[in-house]
């Protein structure tokens, strides 16, 4: 433990998405605002000599952070966390952030205990790493709007927010959780082309991946209606209205879809 007695977040469980949002946190607030917690003494080490954040027992986290974020997997959440409910109940203000796939609000708050009302469920994806994230958001109610935009104020450098109803995260999950797979197969799948038009790999790998950054940039940054963009490319009888021609024909918008149902359907499945 460091000097600071009061930390603007602590994080219990530090692997690949719970260490990439405390990277994210650091970058915002300072990682001697931070506390960290996990199983792997290694990461705690690597976070706190990296960031400076100070290495805590789940109890202390637990008292001393106002937001606590949950990064454990869903099957041992409740092993982890339920024998620390009266560390919960000392810190009642405290607002309780869970990224664990599948765990509900009501889920969560049955872990940490009934009388605490400030859970917020988050579901980041792949992308936060380099900034570009898309990070779900629900909550029943409990915590209301300040501690949303604390929230995002804490991760603000990690990408983009969108609030949604719980109802709803599974569908957002299968869109923007395992959409980047999705993405990354079609910049691969462009490089690929270009390297046997006769392009080098390092090249197409390049010019393929800029462009899907500079297309979806265009489509966040303009507002515009992607059917929009795409035309303002595609002149008639040109070369984009015969590639896109040739994307139609090979079923491409329909596989796309089917991709993110594919997962969304998934989804249902492992809850049951």
């Amino acid at each position: 433990m460091g000097k600071v007695t009061r930390y603007d977040a602590g994080f219990i469980g530090c692997g690949n998405m719970g260490g990439t949002l405390v990277r994210n946190c650091a970058r915002s607030v300072g990682g001697e605002r931070l506390c960290v917690c996990d199983s792997d003494q290694d990461k705690v080490d690597r976070l706190c000599g990296e960031y400076g954040c100070d290495d805590a027992d789940i109890g202390t986290l637990v008292e001393l952070s106002d937001f606590v974020f949950l990064g454990l997997k869903p099957q041992v959440m409740a092993g982890a966390v339920s024998p620390f409910a009266a560390s919960f109940a000392k810190n009642p203000d405290c607002t309780v952030v869970s990224m664990a796939a599948g765990m509900t609000v009501a889920d969560i708050r049955s872990i940490v205990g009934d009388d605490h009302k400030k859970i917020i469920r988050i579901m980041p994806n792949l992308c936060c790493g380099v900034g570009e994230g898309m990070i779900l958001v629900s909550t029943d109610g409990g915590a209301g709007d300040d501690e949303i935009d604390r929230l995002e104020e804490l991760l603000g450098d990690a990408g983009r927010f969108e609030i949604i109803p719980e109802s709803l995260m599974d569908a957002g999950c299968a869109l923007s959780g395992s959409g980047p797979a999705f993405a990354f197969i079609f910049i691969e799948a462009l490089a690929d082309a270009g390297v046997s038009c006769g392009l080098s790999r390092k090249s197409a790998v390049k010019l393929a991946a800029q462009t899907v950054l500079g297309s979806a940039r265009s489509v966040l940054d303009l507002g515009a209606d992607p059917a929009e963009l795409k035309n303002r490319v595609t002149s008639p009888a040109g070369t984009t209205a015969e590639g896109i021609f040739a994307l139609e024909r090979g079923g491409f918008r329909a596989a796309a879809m089917s991709a993110v149902r594919a997962a969304f359907e998934k989804a249902g499945k492992l809850k049951k």
